[in-house]
């Protein structure tokens, strides 16, 4: 299962997703910037309803990935 086929995120490729014409898209709910929360938000999703080893892997890297520099954070 990579990132992009997760059916909880859909994902779309921002130009300059720092810059502040984006910051509009927040009033619906996007993240522009995500970082590694809307992962971790789907490793809890995927513990409650008994999803994959797999799937649950896919996460972990997914978090590892996007945690910015506070990989030592995780746990």
């Amino acid at each position: 299962m990579a990132a992009e086929n997760m059916t909880h995120l859909s994902f779309i490729d921002i130009p300059d997703p720092e810059s502040r014409q984006w910051r509009f898209l927040s009033y619906f709910g996007v993240v522009v910037n995500a970082g590694a929360g809307p992962f971790i938000q789907c490793l809890q999703l995927l513990k409650e309803s008994g999803g994959t080893l797999e799937q649950a892997a896919e996460l972990y890297k997914q978090i590892f990935l996007h945690s910015n520099g506070h990989e030592g954070n995780i746990q």
